[in-house]
């Protein structure tokens, strides 16, 4: 992924990227370097210049290095190939055809989860839902009512171990989308595609979530 996100940068900004990149291992990243890495590599992540967006006024330092270190640590315990096969709940995945991360990745990933669905958006980049927020919500919608035709059909089932760490994962997604939304409408930019992403993600996330509780009640 590295590779692909820095392919169009110069050696010097490769080299910073890399400084940024150990600073936020160690915790030592500033906002202002957070802010300057995302400058450099934002136009990667997407596959119609149109949909770049200025760079978020605040980037949290503890966030970013937090989180860095939270993927390090669940790739070297294996918590995806360990966990994600258990799931017992229909999946779906969806993703930007001209993504930055390697599309295999993600078909590795479904791969794991028997019936999962692996949905491709053309022409999009990684972050679907600020691209292609119409078509994200669609396939999501569709997914969440069963009406896909790819969409498995899942019975009841002992869900009520595994509920709770999956809510927790969706309401961190909702809680994501919340935060769009509030630096979208503090910008003004309520008229902006990806201020319609974020409500979808906050709106899908609320069905799942519901989703989650009654068949948790139903066991």
């Amino acid at each position: 992924m590295g590779e692909n996100l820095t392919r169009g940068l110069t050696p010097e900004q490769r080299e910073r990227i890399a400084e940024v990149e150990e600073l936020r291992r160690r915790g030592d990243a500033t906002e202002d370097d957070l802010r300057e890495r995302w400058e450099l590599l934002r136009p990667a992540y997407f596959a119609d210049e149109a949909a770049i967006r200025p760079v978020p006024p605040r980037v949290g330092p503890e966030c970013s290095s937090e989180t860095n270190a939270s993927i390090a640590e669940h790739f070297e315990r294996g918590t995806l190939v360990d966990g994600v096969p258990e799931v017992e709940l229909p999946m779906l995945f969806v993703a930007g055809a001209l993504d930055a991360l390697p599309l295999g990745s993600i078909e590795r990933t479904a791969a794991l989860v028997p019936g999962a669905v692996l949905e491709t958006i053309p022409d999009c980049g990684h972050f679907t839902w600020w691209e292609r927020p119409r078509e994200t919500g669609r396939i999501v919608g569709e997914f969440l009512a069963g009406n896909s035709s790819e969409c498995p059909s899942v019975g009841p089932r002992p869900l009520r171990h595994r509920v709770p760490a999956v809510a927790d994962a969706v309401q961190r997604w909702r809680d994501f989308g919340m935060q769009m939304v509030e630096v979208f409408e503090a910008q003004g930019g309520r008229s902006d595609p990806a201020y319609q992403g974020a409500l979808h993600m906050v709106v899908l996330a609320d069905q799942v979530l519901r989703i989650l509780r009654s068949r948790a009640e139903r066991e």
